[in-house]
């Protein structure tokens, strides 16, 4: 199964990377989302919560790559056997 064009896996090759839309399933990026506004205490829907214009936020928890860009997964092993 591939999921690149000829013209992505030039891309990547190029440039180090490639952008594979939907490559994340939207549970994980909803969830993932829903949890930083949660750390931040931060209202996602207005902006005048938002205090800081960086924040450095350490990792509370993580998931293989494989686990939640299944297809991103797949599209860089094509790559690399190609």
């Amino acid at each position: 199964m591939s999921v690149l064009t000829s013209a992505d896996r030039r891309h990547f090759l190029d440039y180090d990377f490639v952008q594979v839309p939907q490559a994340v399933d939207p549970q994980y990026l909803a969830r993932g989302s829903s949890r930083v506004w949660q750390r931040l205490g931060y209202d996602a829907h207005d902006p005048t919560s938002w205090t800081e214009d960086k924040i450095q936020m350490p990792s509370a928890e993580s998931e293989p790559v494989a686990t939640i860009a299944t297809i991103a997964t797949i599209a860089t092993i094509a790559t690399i056997a190609t």
